[in-house]
């Protein structure tokens, strides 16, 4: 075996990413593959969309991106806690990710070799590191102004009304 895929899908497509996130489960998941075949994984990230088809919906895939193990590596960012979820998600810069048209020259140009010359050589790489952690955005609090109180009252609204009416019936 050369080398095994990993596809994985969203919404996004990597040129619009500020940054490419994965679960640290898939993570593993990848390194685990990777050590039971004994062999490298490119990863696939496929842009796949939801569209209507009434009356139901199907999926398009609008773009297919790929990248490799050593890739992230050097492309990992920080490890994060989602706010709505208690895994754990990694983020990678975007640039860790190349357009699908440049795999078949990446694969062919070595006959396949090079990556798993590379794993065979190298190992598995590192592909997140736990210790690095994204630093929470500290919120600070608005200093909210209280209005002054106005030394003058108001006059009730029966009195306005009262004010009003006497002032409407004296220009008849």
């Amino acid at each position: 075996m050369l080398f095994g895929i990993e596809i994985k899908s969203g919404p996004g497509a990597v040129p619009e990413m500020t940054r490419f996130q994965l679960d640290k489960s898939d993570c593993d998941a990848i390194l685990n593959e990777m050590a039971n075949f004994k062999a490298p994984a490119y990863v696939i990230h496929a842009q796949v969309l939801q569209v209507w088809h009434g009356p139901t919906t199907g999926h398009k895939t609008a773009g297919l991106w790929w990248t490799d193990p050593y890739r992230m590596g050097v492309h990992f960012e920080n490890v994060f806690a989602r706010s709505d979820e208690k895994r754990l998600a990694v983020n990678y810069n975007r640039k860790a990710f190349e357009d699908i048209s440049t795999l078949a020259a990446e694969i062919t140009n070595t006959n396949g070799h090079a990556l798993l010359q590379r794993y065979q050589n190298e190992g598995s790489p590192t592909i997140y590191d736990i210790t690095v952690r994204k630093k929470k955005k500290v919120r600070k609090k608005k200093k909210v102004k209280k209005k002054k109180k106005s030394r003058k009252k108001k006059p009730k609204k029966k009195a306005a009304k009262k004010a009003n009416k006497a002032r409407g019936s004296a220009r008849h």
